[in-house]
């Protein structure tokens, strides 16, 4: 049995698909990302500048480092998560590169900006342009009806 209550992959178990499952979340990229300065980080949700609950960040930690994405290391009471980026190069050559580019960050952003304040704030802008284009077609659809140039179903 191991000393390490966060046991993690050894490098060469892991595996391309547990990876892409990994990052499949908006969130835990946008935490790779902010791993990607080659440090320990704290573990709490201020340092990933993520709005979700404390209990959604475990959930995102432990899926990363049982993908073999991340390490934990505990310091008494404190703990610390660092990406494996040398071991992660070495069996996935570019891999965490193309996932911490700019091109990545920017199409992280035009997507879903997932847990953060941004989004949150946007939201209701969001929802307000979809009920309008909703709203647009509709009366397009409806003026076509009245036209005689669209069904009725």
């Amino acid at each position: 049995m191991t000393d390490n209550p966060y046991p993690q992959p050894a490098a060469a178990d892991i595996r391309l698909t547990d990876i892409l499952h990994a990052l499949s979340d908006p969130g835990r990229v946008k935490m790779v990302q902010v791993l990607a300065d080659g440090g320990y980080h704290a573990c709490n949700v201020d340092e990933f500048g993520l709005d979700i609950t404390k209990s959604t960040l475990s959930h995102h930690f432990k899926t990363l480092r049982e993908a073999g994405l991340t390490t934990i290391k505990v310091n008494g009471r404190n703990m610390w998560i660092a990406l494996r980026e040398e071991e992660l190069e070495d069996r996935f050559p570019g891999l965490i590169a193309g996932v911490t580019s700019a091109e990545a960050r920017n199409d992280l952003q035009k997507g879903a900006d997932y847990g953060t304040a941004d989004a949150e704030a946007g939201a209701p802008a969001a929802a307000e342009a979809e009920a309008s284009d909703a709203a647009a077609a509709a009366s397009e659809g409806g003026a076509a009806t009245e036209a005689g140039t669209g069904s009725a179903r």
